[in-house]
């Protein structure tokens, strides 16, 4: 199973890095991915510095996590060129509002 880590400037790394700690237990099971919206060097809030790979939402399989931190509201309200989020695989993701 693939776990989609999405990181964005200034991530809380306890909500990104425990959960990784967790499936890092077992990888037998779990293949950890980190993304970010471009892909790059994404810096969390405690100054953590993590290379991710450009988010891409077709590639995007089974676990899709994305921590806490300041940078996550603008991310949740980016839209792309459908007017739709960028995270978005034609609004097959559902919002738990």
């Amino acid at each position: 199973m693939v776990v989609n880590v999405f990181l964005f400037d200034d991530f809380e790394a306890m909500d990104a890095f425990g959960p990784v700690q967790i499936f890092g237990t077992v990888p037998e099971h779990f293949y950890i991915r980190f993304i970010s919206l471009r892909g790059g060097l994404i810096t969390g809030k405690q100054g953590m510095k993590v290379w991710t790979e450009p988010l891409n939402p077709v590639e995007i399989e089974d676990v899709f996590l994305i921590p806490g931190g300041k940078g996550v509201k603008s991310f949740l309200h980016t839209e792309g060129d459908k007017g739709q989020p960028p995270w978005s695989r034609s609004g097959d993701i559902q919002s738990t509002k």
